[in-house]
């Protein structure tokens, strides 16, 4: 179900919901969420709920899988004639619990999809409410305040527009201390495909690309950091890169702006770390689409080709990843292994060396994408932090 289907021209939030139509889905069980994110679409969502509309928007660039799964749940009617099972004061309202006791689901579950970048640091932040790691499956909550300490816990996709004060307007409930108190109503999820459809004067929340001499700013503190945790800065290596340096695949393509690489090295070959080196670079485009045009052109596969690395096929994650074998700093079996991200108007590389019999045991593309590239990115809070544009 979308907005657009109830008229050509733009109407308010109260006006979409007042015509929405919340009729019971045929299931709420299912093996997996459908794909039904489409290339190029800003999708937005409207809670259209007792204390009045909630217009958020949906971090599809980021995080693709969850806003995918959030957006198949609502055009299915999942959320319709739900309730806001958890309520608390100066903290969140919980959704998405077709029970109303806090354990419900779709069937399913899926991996959390952490933005390093991304922190619960404002009120207004759509997260996926989870019971562990991994765990996330319909249920999702909106913050009333910064959270910090739900950092790398629960998977942010979205912020609040419009409407906050109706979130926090929600009537309080804790479904353990009043389990018979339904809560208020959500009486459905309209999905927006076309944000003209909707007036309301926002802008989308966006990744701008940032200046090359702020990225480099952001990083100040990094080797500090890595001396603290008994890694070594490489000063030669890290920083902004001289375009005549990139190579010519990527430099030639029309929206590319700039390269800032930046390297943590395991320089005494201590065992305990279970790698060589950490290697994260940002190509910094135009604009999201001119990144995704570089994903999609085959130059960062001819690269990775000519520099004798494989594409891998199937991993956990579906990120685009490379490896090669090698040797270690001991002179062991090793693999090299990178992973490319797409971060808005960035693509990201991390990549490192890691023993042979470390790559049977663990997904390395995880190990990469989610808890290497959080090292990094948690420096660019506010520098690549979606803003309003």
């Amino acid at each position: 179900m979308t907005a657009s289907a109830f008229a050509q021209d733009a109407q308010t939030p109260e006006a979409l919901c007042e015509a929405a139509t919340a009729e019971e889905p045929e299931t709420r069980e299912y093996t997996q969420p459908e794909d039904v994110l489409e290339d190029g679409v800003d999708y937005r969502a409207i809670f259209c709920t007792d204390a009045g509309p909630i217009y958020v928007d949906l971090f599809e660039d980021l995080t693709p899988l969850t806003v995918n799964n959030f957006v198949f749940l609502a055009q299915e009617g999942y959320y319709n004639n739900t309730t806001f099972h958890r309520v608390l004061a100066d903290f969140m309202a919980q959704g998405g619990d077709p029970t109303g006791s806090g354990a419900g689901g779709p069937g399913y579950q899926f991996r959390d999809e952490f933005i390093g970048f991304l922190t619960f640091d404002r009120p207004g932040l759509l997260a996926m409410a989870n019971a562990g790691t991994s765990t996330n499956g319909s249920q999702f909550f909106i913050t009333y305040a910064p959270t910090p300490h739900l950092n790398y816990a629960h998977t942010i996709f979205g912020e609040v527009l419009t409407g906050l004060d109706n979130a926090t307007s929600l009537t309080l409930r804790d479904p353990q201390q009043e389990p018979d108190f339904e809560g208020d109503a959500l009486k459905t999820v309209l999905i927006i495909t076309d944000p003209a459809t909707v007036d309301a004067d926002v802008k989308a929340s966006v990744v701008e690309p940032a200046a090359a001499e702020d990225v480099e700013a952001a990083f100040a503190e990094l080797p500090s950091v890595a001396e603290q945790n008994g890694l070594a800065y490489n000063e030669e290596f890290s920083g902004i890169v001289p375009a005549e340096d990139v190579e010519e695949d990527l430099s030639s393509q029309d929206e590319f702006a700039y390269r800032y690489q930046t390297e943590l090295v395991n320089d005494t070959c201590d065992e305990q770390f279970g790698f060589d080196y950490i290697r994260y670079t940002i190509d910094a485009y135009d604009s999201a689409e001119g990144a995704v045009a570089a994903l999609e052109s085959g130059a960062y596969d001819a690269i990775n080709t000519a520099e004798g690395y494989e594409l891998v096929e199937e991993n956990q994650s579906g990120w685009t990843q490379y490896t090669m074998a090698t040797t270690d700093c001991t002179g062991a079996d090793a693999v090299a292994t990178r992973v490319y991200l797409d971060r808005g108007s960035y693509v990201v590389s991390v990549e490192s060396v890691f023993p042979a019999d470390m790559a049977e045991l663990y997904p390395l593309d995880l190990v990469l994408g989610d808890q290497f590239t959080r090292l990094f990115e948690s420096f660019l809070v506010e520098t690549f932090r979606p803003v309003a544009q």
